[in-house]
């Protein structure tokens, strides 16, 4: 989630989920102020966004150590309290940390909860669970289907309207991996596509 301060209240205020404006209204005191400098927070987690852009790769080096931690305590101490314990905190304490990354991409990702997604590869038609969702791409749990689809296979994802007409979307898997995670690049996004994305994670992430 992207936050700036209140010049006049130093109430937190919340950023639409882009965080591309100048200024924005203070929900507390009313105040039109200039968005200067923006927080990303998660969880507990509250960090000024140009630190983090500054040290993105140090962030990415430690997700990828403390993933290969977390496998290992898993593989030696299955069942026992104390490695369980410690496992459950790195994975919450990850999970804060990708979120907070994700906020320094030019274009957002955004958790959507359980929202299942179709999508067709290789002509096929398959049902997985939107893991979140941009205007740029788009990361999907596919389930076993993940270890059929290669590395920049064409694939189209078909989101259905909350009470508008449904749309698809045309892409490229960019990454498999993380379990049953696929990483999608979207191509050809017109302007109408992207602002039909943009009112689906305004209505969908419960974060914004």
């Amino acid at each position: 989630m992207l936050k700036t301060e209140c010049p006049n209240c130093s109430s937190w205020v919340h950023l639409p989920f882009h965080g591309n404006v100048e200024e924005t209204t203070c929900p507390d005191c009313g105040s039109q102020i200039p968005v200067k400098d923006v927080y990303v927070s998660a969880g507990p987690f509250l960090i000024f966004r140009d630190i983090l852009l500054k040290n993105m790769y140090k962030y990415k080096r430690l997700i990828l150590e403390a993933e290969k931690e977390i496998e290992d305590l898993k593989k030696r101490g299955d069942g026992i309290r104390t490695y369980d314990v410690s496992v459950n905190t790195m994975t919450n304490f990850l999970g804060n940390l990708k979120e907070m990354l994700d906020g320094c991409r030019n274009s957002t990702r955004h958790p959507l909860g359980e929202r299942s997604v179709l999508y067709t590869i290789n002509k096929q038609e398959y049902q997985g669970r939107l893991v979140n969702l941009s205007v740029t791409g788009a990361c999907i749990d596919c389930g076993k289907i993940s270890t059929l689809a290669k590395l920049w296979n064409d694939i189209e994802l078909h989101f259905e309207g909350d009470g508008t007409e449904g749309f698809s979307i045309q892409g490229k898997t960019m990454w498999i991996g993380n379990g049953n995670l696929m990483g999608v690049k979207f191509v050809k996004n017109e302007d109408s596509t992207a602002r039909q994305i943009e009112s689906l994670i305004l209505q969908n992430n419960k974060l914004i």
